[in-house]
Parts: C-alpha cells; structure tokens; sequence
C-alpha cells in the first residue's frame, strides 16, 4: 500500500512493507525515491505481515518519531514554509488478531496533538457497503472513532481500496484517512484522491493539503509612474 501526502511542495510517503530491514529500506532510498525524500521512519514487519515506513523531505521538513510499534509510526512535523506543526500516524491493522489492534487504538492518546491525521492501511470496515459481497465484521471500528473524535476524509475516485485480485474479486474498502477536529479547521482543504493500482492488491491514493504559505512580496517600479 501506498499513500503519498501532498502539503503545496512538500511530499510525504507512507508505505505498508513485506519485511522491511535498515539496510533494504536503505537501498529502497537510493535506488527507487525521489531524491528529495530523503529521509525516513520506520516500524518492522512480524513475522511475515506488518511493517510500515514514512519517508519525507528533510530540506523542507522537520520529522521527530515519538512513537513506534507495530501498528504504527507516529510523526511529528515541523513545516518550515509556514512554521506549523502537525502530527502524522501511518496506520498498519492486522488482518488476524483484530481485537488487539482495536483496543491500542480505542486506547490511543491524542490529546496532546493538535492538528493530527491517522491514515493508511486499517484492515476494518465501518459497513456492509464497504464489500462488494457479503460478510465482514464491523467490530467496535466505529466506537473506537467516536470515542477518538475523529473525523473521516472520504477517498475520491473509488468505492473499495483492496482486491483479492480473483476474476470475480472481492472488494473491500480497508484504507482509511482520519482527521483531529482541529485538522480540519487548519486545513479546511484536505482532499483524499485514489490513484491506478499497479501491481499491488491495494489502491494507492494521494493527500492532498492546503496550506497557507507565506509568499514573499515583490514591489516593482513601473516606468509610467516617472
């Protein structure tokens, strides 16, 4: 899974890895990345499922870890083109052991975090319209965001996130992006847009964020004025 966070210039990449290691994510920077995302994040995979990576532009972004395990890497940054700080938590759900990953999160401390997004890979549905077939367990995933005061962003562009990849699929909407309410009143102009899946039995999709940076001003001697 792939979600790239567009703030104006500024890009932020969350990715859910198979088995990710420092010396392959390292190789994965100098080979595959852009070079202005140049630094990274990341929380190791269990055994065979898991692992998620945030990477970000340093020359424009001041990224400090304050919290890693593995459902989740949070982030705070400092954006230097407008001096705000914001919160960033990349989301990994477990497709087995649901429960466990229900009550860190039920549990999950924002209080202290101002303007904050939960997004990425949640492995839970908050309907039926979420499947394209019957089933699914809705669980306590819709308790747990009341009682966190958050805010869904809707995605853009298409109903399910994930496919089983059969010739007559299962679709199912497993991504999500969660907003603090006071994301929302900084950045009124948050948009989720879907992209075209590749490879991966995942949409990759793109955040994007309005944010006001200063301009600089510019004063220009017209001649007519002599």
């Amino acid at each position: 899974m792939l979600c790239v966070v567009k703030l104006k210039r500024v890009h932020v990449r969350l990715c859910a890895c198979r088995k990710p290691s420092v010396r392959i994510l390292t190789l994965f920077l100098k080979k595959f990345r852009p070079r202005y995302l140049d630094n990274f994040s990341f929380s190791p995979s269990v055994g065979a499922s898991g692992g998620v990576i945030t990477i970000l532009n340093s020359s424009v972004l001041d990224g400090t870890t304050i919290q890693s395990n593995a459902y989740a890497i949070t982030v705070k940054f400092h954006n230097r083109l407008d001096n705000k700080d914001f919160h960033l938590t990349n989301i990994y759900g477990p497709s087995a052991k649901k429960m466990a990953f229900v009550t860190w999160l039920i549990n999950l401390d924002i209080s202290n975090f101002d303007d904050r997004l939960l997004a990425s890979d949640f492995n839970l549905i908050r309907s039926s319209e979420n499947r394209n077939k019957p089933g699914g367990d809705l669980g306590d995933f819709n308790d747990c965001i009341l009682g966190l005061d958050l805010v869904e962003i809707p995605f853009n562009g298409r109903n399910f996130t994930w496919s089983n990849m059969q010739s007559d699929p299962l679709l199912v909407k497993l991504d999500w992006v969660f907003s603090s309410v006071s994301w929302n009143l900084s950045y009124r102009g948050t948009v989720v847009q879907t992209l075209a899946r590749p490879i991966s039995d995942h949409i990759p999709f793109v955040i994007y964020i309005d944010s006001c940076i200063p301009k600089a001003i510019f004063f220009r001697f017209e001649n007519f004025w002599i």
